[in-house]
């Protein structure tokens, strides 16, 4: 993740983007309860690992695909240190709002094994967004709705989507 630093030099602004290792140190992750068993952050490294252990975590579900910022930990390097401290690992990623039925279904899988779950990408947006479409058959579109509200995440985006899904399914069509 690239950070905006302002420096004022000779009176003047000058605005230079810094990579985030350098100068300024790295922001804590910003984890966000959305259920008892389910949470979802922004981009996580190798360094937050003990932190989501000692929180009761088991699963963790990457949906960010590799190289978005020069500055991201592959998935492959993330996978590795996650599962050497014993947590399940899932890599399902999403690019481009692109929320495929296969996606859905992956992460409808993981979540089954799982206890206590974090799912993360870049802001979080993309994990929540592909928990609600994978909880739509058996949730309500507006419970879906207010959980990501609650979590500080707007899916009216995917209110369309959700409202198909549940009715599809209430109809006994899946």
């Amino acid at each position: 993740m690239v950070r905006a630093v302002h420096y004022v030099i000779r009176g003047q602004r000058e605005l230079r983007s810094l990579a985030y290792s350098h100068f300024v140190s790295r922001l804590p992750m910003e984890l966000r309860q959305v259920t008892a068993d389910f949470a979802v952050a922004d981009q996580i490294t190798p360094a937050d690992l003990a932190e989501l252990k000692t929180r009761g975590f088991t699963t963790l579900i990457c949906n960010r695909p590799d190289h978005e910022a020069a500055d991201q930990p592959t998935a492959a390097q993330l996978a590795e240190s996650a599962r050497l401290m014993g947590f399940d690992w899932h890599w399902i990623p999403i690019s481009s709002g692109n929320f495929t039925e296969e996606a859905i279904v992956q992460f409808q899988q993981a979540l089954a094994t799982a206890t206590r779950t974090l799912a993360f990408c870049r802001s979080g947006t993309r994990s929540i967004t592909l928990w609600s479409l994978s909880q739509a058959k058996h949730t309500p579109p507006a419970t879906l709705l207010q959980l990501g509200r609650q979590a500080g995440y707007d899916l009216q985006g995917s209110e369309a989507r959700l409202q198909g899904i549940y009715q599809h399914h209430k109809k006994g069509n899946l």
